[in-house]
């Protein structure tokens, strides 16, 4: 499938490590067993440690590129996100308690974001978390997909 070339492929995951090593560079601890860390927010933090665990808040594709990437791209750019934001916590997607997936139009979105998250998960062996999709209007109107995860420490 041409959408998942290794050229394209490699491209997003590069954004993810450069956005992970930015996100390195701003963790914080409120107390010794919270961990906020990510690109600086006024609302939230990136993601939280707290015991053995990381909560993502929800990741969205690339905001630059929205207006000309389809679902499948900023799928695959939200995913590097999530990628990176989980290797930054010391973790891996194979870690995943539970996710949540919006997309704009789940008549539109749904199946092209599933085949991108059926690569990305690993096919039907691989460990997976729980999920759940749902339709939802997005916070900006380029926005067709956002996903929040939360994850075991290893």
């Amino acid at each position: 499938m041409d959408d998942f070339s290794a050229a394209k492929v490699g491209a997003v995951f590069a954004a993810g490590a450069v956005f992970a090593a930015v996100a390195m560079r701003h963790f914080s601890a409120s107390s010794p067993d919270v961990i906020h860390f990510g690109l600086p927010s006024v609302r939230a933090s990136s993601a939280v440690v707290h015991g053995n665990t990381v909560y993502l808040s929800g990741q969205v594709a690339d905001l630059s590129k929205l207006e000309t990437s389809d679902i499948t791209a900023q799928t695959q750019q939200t995913l590097a996100k999530v990628d990176a934001l989980l290797a930054a916590a010391g973790t891996d997607k194979s870690r995943i308690l539970e996710t949540m997936i919006w997309v704009k139009k789940i008549d539109e979105h749904f199946a092209p974001m599933n085949l991108v998250w059926n690569d990305w998960v690993g096919g039907e062996d691989a460990p997976k978390g729980t999920r759940a999709c749902v339709e939802s209007a997005m916070a900006r109107p380029g926005i067709l997909v956002e996903v929040k995860v939360t994850a075991a420490l290893k």
